[in-house]
């Protein structure tokens, strides 16, 4: 997969599309009732509003869902900058934010599961997610994998067009650029 591949290309807008598409998906699906990121956003900042006329309550814990806004917001940024640039760098730091975000949730999910005082009643934080969630999660690892692959080929490339721009005396063995203009070897005289 080099940057030149169209397929890759194609596959990074549409897995941030789905990123996008997926925030306004049901994240949790529980007990007959859907919530969308979007809707939790929504009504965290409800909440938000309503701790801040009370005096002494802790907001540190209220703000932790507006996180979830740094996945429609980088996969816009990953969308437009695929589509318009040929170039793989800019879109690294969208990638590694949008994956950090989702280990981050991984996590609360995990420890929430460890400890979770209504299982036998509610039954496993996992079965609660939604259809959003999941889809933003895979598409978070592939994206996150790209960075890799895209990296690891553009090294590869550059090693390849490196070896290709020189070329050697068949008689003393001296390298030369594809760029030199001479016909003779300056060491030794052989012709090129």
């Amino acid at each position: 997969m080099n940057s030149k591949n169209p397929t890759f290309k194609i596959l990074t807008i549409v897995a941030s599309a789905v990123i996008f598409l997926s925030f306004f998906l049901p994240w949790i699906d529980s007990f007959g009732q859907t919530v969308s990121a979007a809707k939790i956003i929504g009504l965290d900042i409800d909440a938000l509003k309503y701790m801040n006329q009370m005096q002494g309550h802790d907001l540190d814990y209220a703000l932790i869902p507006l996180s979830l806004l740094v996945m429609p917001i980088c996969s816009l940024i990953v969308l437009l900058i695929s589509s318009i640039s040929k170039t793989w760098r800019p879109l690294r730091f969208p990638k590694i934010l949008m994956a950090a975000i989702m280990t981050i949730y991984f996590g609360f999910l995990l420890y929430g599961e460890s400890n979770n005082p209504l299982a036998s009643f509610s039954g496993s934080l996992f079965s609660s997610l939604g259809i959003g969630f999941f889809l933003t999660f895979l598409n978070v690892i592939f994206l996150f994998i790209t960075i890799f692959l895209k990296e690891k080929n553009v090294v590869r490339n550059i090693s390849n067009t490196s070896e290709e721009t020189q070329r050697f005396c068949a008689g003393c063995g001296k390298a030369y650029s594809q760029e030199t203009s001479g016909q003779y070897c300056d060491k030794c005289g052989t012709k090129l």
